[in-house]
C-alpha cells in the first residue's frame, strides 16, 4: 500500500498483482472465479479506518463478481484495455480489491497488493486450476474446506499470544537495527533526482551452476544467490558488511499457510564477507540469517517502523533499507540440480548463450533502495536483474556486478572450489571508498558532512573529529558559555535526512576559547562529555506558531497529555498508525510540507515543524 501521508487516506492506492489467463473456456473460467471469490474474504474486503483513525478491515457480504468486458469502440486493442485495468489505482477504502476484465477467451485478474501477496497468489492459482479442470470434466471441484481468513490472522495478532510474539520480534529487530550499517553505498549529499539504471542478464550457465552448487552445499538456491551477491558487492566496494532487505512470506503458523491475503513482511539482516570467506561458508551464514530473521518475520508492521525510528534516534542516523534482494523462481521451473557439463570449456560454451539487456536510464526521485537485486530461475536460464541509481552503481558497474555473479557461480560449480580468488575471477580489484569516508561501526560515512552540519550552529568556532577506540569524538571550540553537547547533537540531527547522511559523534567535548587552554563545560546539568544516546532529554514546549500547531496535532492524534518538542515522534510516544491523523490536523491548521519521512528519522519535533509551510505561503519553511 502506498500513499503520501499528507493526503486524505481515501486517496490511498495499492500496487496490483495482475494475472492474465489465455484461451479460457467459457463459462468455466467465470464459474471457477465465482467459486474462489466465495471462498476467500480478502477479495471482498475494504481497508479504511475506524472513528479513531486506526486502520480497519471491513469484510462485506459476498456478491457476484463484476466483470468488465472489452469494448472495441472504447479501446484500440484488448491489451490497452487490460493495461488500463492494471494501472488504475484501487480506492481501497471503498472499492473491492479485485478487478476482472474479459476480452474473448482472455481473462485478466488484478488484485490490490494489500489484499494478496505472492504466496497467496500461488494458493489462488492452484485452486483456480483445480476448479477449472473439474468444471471442464463435468465434475465439482474437490477443494479442501476454506481455512483461516485474513481477519482470523488479524485477531490472532491482537491476542495475548500474538502480542507476546510481537514484543519478542520487536526486541530482536531493535538489536539488529542498532548494529546494522546505516546504508551501504556512501553518499553524504545527494541530489534531489537521480538516474536509475536497470540491467538484466539471463544465463543458462548460471542457472545450472546455482542448482548444482545449492545441491552440493545442501542449502537453498536463494542462500547461494545471496552469498554470491554479497561476495561480489563486498569485492567491488571494499565494504564487507552487506546489509540486505528481503521479503518474507510470514506464514510460520500452520493455519496461515493457505490464507489468500497479504501477510508478507520485509526482514533485514547483514552478511559478513570480511576475510574473503568461502562461498560455502557465506551461503550457510546467509541461510542462518534468513531463518533467524524469518522466525521473527511475523510482526506488527507499524510497531516495526516505530522500533526502527527509535533505533535511528538512538544512533543519530537515518537507517536506510540496504540492498534489496528478491528470489522468486518462475512457476514452470523445478529444483532439480541438472547434469553438469563435462569440462570448463563446455561451461564456457554455455556462458556464450547468456543474453544481456540494459533498460534506458530514468531520472526520478530517490526511492527506498540504492540497489535492488532480483534472482529468478526460469526455463531459459537464471534471470539476474539489478536496478541501481548512478550514485551507487553506474551502468558499467552494474554490468560488472551481474557478470561477476555469473562468473562466481560458474567457477564454483565447474571446479568445486568455493574459495574463489575474486580478483582473478572478476578481472578487477576492489574499488575502495573515497578516503574521506570513515568506517564508524558498520557504516561508511563522510565525516566532512558531520563537520559541515556542526558548523551550522552559530556558536561553533571550530570542529575536530576523531575516531578513537571505535568511538567517534567531536571536539568543539566556542566562546559561548551556554553551548551544550545536547545543542550540538540537536543541530546535527536536524540536518540528517534521505539526502544528507552524517555520523553523530558518541562523545562531544566542548572547549571555550580565551580562558587559558579551554575550560570545559562542567555544570551538573550538562556534563563536559556526553555519550551518544545518553543525551539528557529536557522537556521543551513549542516556541513558535508552527511548533504549536504540530505540538497540538501530535497530542490530539495520539491522546497524549504532553509532548516535548526536543523528542522525535517515536520518543514522544507517537504511534505510526496516527501519522496520517497528525498530517490531517496540521493541514487543517493551514500548514503543509509534512511527509512520512519527517517522522522516521532522528530529527526532533521542533525540527520537523521547522520544515512546515503555511498553505498560502510560498516563501519556504517557517524557520
Amino acid at each position: 500500500m502506498e500513499g503520501d501521508a499528507q493526503r486524505s487516506r481515501d486517496l490511498l492506492v495499492a500496487h496490483p498483482f495482475s494475472e492474465q489467463i489465455e484461451r479460457l473456456p467459457f463459462p468455466w473460467g467465470e464459474r471457477a472465479l465465482e467459486l474462489l471469490v466465495q471462498r476467500h474474504e480478502a477479495l471482498w474486503t475494504t481497508f479504511g479506518e475506524d472513528s479513531h483513525g486506526d486502520p480497519k478491515q471491513r469484510v462485506w457480504a459476498a456478491a457476484p463478481v463484476r466483470i468488465q468486458h472489452f469494448d472495441p469502440e472504447s479501446w484500440a486493442t484488448a491489451d490497452d484495455f487490460f493495461l488500463h485495468l492494471d494501472k488504475t489505482p484501487f480506492r481501497i477504502s471503498e472499492e473491492w480489491p479485485l478487478r476482472v476484465g474479459r476480452a474473448g477467451d482472455r481473462l485478466n485478474l488484478v488484485i490490490a497488493h494489500i489484499a494478496i501477496d505472492a504466496w497467496g497468489a500461488r494458493v489462488l492459482g492452484r485452486e483456480f486450476d483445480s476448479a477449472l479442470t473439474a468444471f471442464a470434466l463435468g465434475a465439482e471441484p474437490e477443494l479442501l474446506p476454506a481455512g483461516a481468513q485474513p481477519l482470523d490472522q488479524a485477531l490472532w495478532e491482537r491476542s495475548p499470544a500474538g502480542r507476546r510474539n510481537d514484543d519478542s520480534a520487536c526486541a530482536y529487530w531493535r538489536t539488529e537495527l542498532e548494529s546494522r550499517p546505516a546504508e551501504y553505498f556512501p553518499a553524504a549529499r545527494r541530489p534531489e533526482t537521480v538516474r536509475y539504471h536497470e540491467a538484466s542478464l539471463t544465463s543458462p550457465a548460471a542457472d545450472l551452476a546455482l542448482r548444482l552448487t545449492a545441491a552440493t552445499l545442501a542449502v537453498p538456491m536463494s542462500a547461494v544467490a545471496l552469498a554470491v551477491g554479497a561476495l561480489v558487492l563486498a569485492h567491488m566496494t571494499g565494504r564487507d558488511a552487506v546489509p540486505f532487505h528481503m521479503t518474507w512470506a510470514a506464514r510460520q503458523r500452520a493455519d496461515a499457510k493457505e490464507i489468500v491475503g497479504s501477510l508478507f513482511r520485509d526482514i533485514v539482516f547483514t552478511l559478513d564477507a570480511s576475510g574473503a570467506p568461502a562461498l560455502s561458508d557465506l551461503a550457510v551464514q546467509a541461510q542462518r540469517h534468513v531463518l533467524r530473521s524469518g522466525m521473527r518475520g511475523q510482526f506488527d508492521l507499524l510497531r516495526f517502523h516505530e522500533t526502527k525510528a527509535a533505533a535511528s534516534r538512538s544512533r543519530g542516523l537515518l537507517l536506510r533499507p540496504g540492498v534489496s534482494f528478491n528470489f522468486r523462481p518462475f512457476e514452470d521451473t523445478d529444483d532439480s540440480p541438472g547434469v553438469p557439463p563435462a569440462d570448463e570449456s563446455s561451461w564456457a560454451e554455455l556462458r556464450i548463450r547468456s543474453t544481456w539487456a540494459m533498460v534506458p536510464a530514468t531520472r526520478e526521485h530517490w526511492n527506498a533502495h540504492d540497489l535492488h537485486i532480483r534472482v529468478s530461475p526460469a526455463v531459459d536460464g537464471l534471470r539476474l536483474v539489478a536496478v541501481s541509481h548512478e550514485e551507487a552503481l553506474d551502468e558499467e558497474a552494474l554490468r560488472r556486478f551481474l557478470y561477476g555473479m555469473e562468473a562466481v557461480l560458474v567457477r564454483a560449480a565447474a571446479t568445486g572450489d568455493t574459495t574463489t580468488d575474486l580478483d582473478h575471477v572478476l578481472g578487477c580489484v576492489a574499488d575502495r571508498p573515497d578516503t574521506a569516508y570513515t568506517q564508524v561501526g558498520a557504516s561508511w560515512l563522510d565525516l566532512r558532512e558531520t563537520e559541515r552540519l556542526l558548523r551550522l550552529h552559530p556558536a561553533v568556532h571550530d570542529v575536530e573529529l576523531s575516531l578513537e577506540d571505535s568511538t567517534l569524538r567531536a571536539r568543539v571550540t566556542t566562546q559561548d558559555d551556554d553551548l551544550t553537547p545536547a545543542a550540538l547533537r540537536q543541530t546535527l540531527l536536524a540536518g540528517i535526512d534521505a539526502c544528507h547522511m552524517a555520523a553523530c559523534p558518541a562523545l562531544f567535548e566542548i572547549r571555550r576559547m580565551g580562558d587559558g587552554g579551554g575550560r570545559a563545560v562542567t555544570d551538573e546539568v550538562v556534563p563536559r562529555i556526553v555519550t551518544g544516546p545518553g543525551t539528557e532529554r529536557n522537556h521543551s514546549g513549542p516556541a513558535d506558531e508552527a511548533e504549536r500547531v504540530l505540538h497540538r496535532a501530535v497530542m490530539a492524534a495520539n491522546g497524549l497529555a504532553s509532548v516535548s518538542m526536543t523528542d522525535n515522534y517515536t520518543e514522544a510516544s507517537g504511534r505510526w498508525s496516527r501519522i496520517p491523523n497528525v498530517c490531517d490536523l496540521v493541514a487543517r491548521a493551514g500548514y503543509s510540507g509534512l511527509s512520512l519521512a519527517d517522522f522516521e528519522g532522528p530529527r526532533c519535533l521542533a525540527d520537523v515543524a521547522a520544515g512546515m509551510q503555511r498553505a498560502d505561503d510560498s516563501a519556504g519553511p517557517t524557520k
